[in-house]
């Protein structure tokens, strides 16, 4: 059974990631709020490697929040290509969406990650507002309106997530969209060779002291959806 599941969220988020909406009822997914639609989730397709403002974007972005990933590195456009190439449209069980208003303009992205088939539990990712300009309290509605799409969609049991601790304003987001604080994990500091800064859950040095930790937090599938769906499909 959890290899035909696996299959179908695989091939949902294959298809997704060619372009097609049918998953997304066959069209980008509505953000609502107060009743008014103001923007809309798309999913980063491989046309994004031939639009060099969408790989822009990206970079830009990511530089921009370095503060708040567990690694710090020299961004380029470049590395970021092959970071959406390699990591992102290949990975099976990783999908990347694109936050715009209805007007089309790029407002960040947001996704789903590491996804536990046999359980049926997956992480949400890659939540990133890259234009403060824009859609002021827009991102809470959007998470949850991917959160929804997964959990009916995907029919999972539970969404995840980790986050820096020392991000409050990201934690109070997850909070409004039904995730809970289930525990702490300390991070480690370490300098690869090459200058990267990566903080790691592996203590590193007997008696090192942690300067960093994740929150972590789940959100069980809410009631109002019914219970799990005996077929994935």
């Amino acid at each position: 059974m959890a290899a035909t599941y696996e299959q179908y969220v695989t091939g949902v988020f294959s298809a997704l990631k060619r372009g097609d909406l049918a998953a997304f009822g066959g069209a980008p997914l509505p953000v609502v709020m107060s009743g008014v639609r103001v923007a809309e989730i798309s999913p980063v397709t491989a046309a994004s490697l031939d639009d060099p403002a969408h790989v822009e974007y990206l970079a830009r972005w990511r530089q921009e929040n370095q503060r708040w990933y567990p690694e710090r590195f020299e961004i380029t456009v470049e590395g970021t290509a092959r970071w959406l190439q390699n990591a992102v449209l290949q990975a099976p069980d990783r999908l990347l969406a694109w936050l715009q208003t209805p007007a089309g303009e790029y407002v960040g992205h947001l996704g789903l990650f590491r996804c536990n088939f046999a359980e049926r539990h997956c992480e949400i990712d890659s939540i990133l507002r890259g234009r403060a300009d824009l859609l002021p309290g827009a991102m809470t509605p959007a998470v949850q309106t991917l959160m929804d799409w997964a959990f009916t969609a995907l029919d999972l049991h539970e969404l995840r997530l980790k986050v820096m601790t020392d991000n409050p304003r990201a934690i109070r987001l997850y909070e409004r969209t039904g995730f809970t604080p289930t525990g702490v994990i300390p991070l480690y500091k370490k300098t690869l060779p090459d200058g990267t800064l990566r903080w790691v859950e592996e203590r590193l040095t007997p008696g090192q002291d942690s300067d960093r930790s994740y929150t972590v937090m789940r959100c069980p599938r809410p009631a109002r959806l019914g219970g799990l769906r005996q077929s994935p499909k």
